[in-house]
């Protein structure tokens, strides 16, 4: 979840939607573990980078694809609700979509 490894290396530069992405702890590859699967559509792994691409690591290159808004036929929706609860409000619940 955290990190990948090429050829034993976990040096491995990362990108999001071909472009040079970092994460938060210090690092200069992405935390895999911040992007949620439901985004993914695709992982392209590049041991040996091609003259398009940025270099930059020693592993390798890991490119995370999302979904796009053109890749699915049709009309897609999406809906989120919760609901919280609080004592300060007298035990009462507000809800938020």
């Amino acid at each position: 979840g955290s990190g990948v490894s090429i050829r034993g290396l976990s040096y491995v530069r990362s990108e999001l939607n071909g472009r040079d992405s970092f994460s938060a702890n210090g690092g200069r590859s992405l935390n895999f573990e911040d992007v949620p699967p439901e985004l993914v559509s695709g992982v392209d792994i590049y041991k040996n980078p091609s003259a398009e691409q940025v270099e930059g690591a020693v592993g390798g290159l890991v490119n995370l694809r999302t979904a796009m808004p053109f890749d699915y036929k049709g009309f897609k929706s999406s809906l989120s609700a919760d609901r919280t609860w609080s004592e300060l409000k007298k035990g009462k619940t507000s809800p938020s979509y």
